[in-house]
């Protein structure tokens, strides 16, 4: 997993406040690219986050899954 800030100017978290953060079940916003028109797409998701890896439910036939599989890259 790689972090980007998204102000330059903030003061960047460090791991442990990352987890902290994250462990706390919470809705994301996952960013995706569409399967059909290459355009971006944006879907809020609720998420488990565990052994640095983030578990989120979804239809296997849905867009989110269509897309992830096409394409991997996502943006939260």
């Amino acid at each position: 997993m790689r972090f980007t800030l998204a102000d330059r100017n903030a003061r960047p978290l460090d791991r442990h406040e990352v987890e902290a953060i994250l462990t706390d079940p919470n809705l994301l916003r996952l960013g995706l690219i569409d399967e059909h028109d290459g355009s971006p797409i944006v879907h809020p998701v609720w998420f488990h986050y565990e052994n640095e890896m983030f578990f989120i439910a979804t239809d296997t036939d849905g867009v989110k899954a269509r897309s992830l599989r096409k394409n991997p890259n996502a943006y939260f």
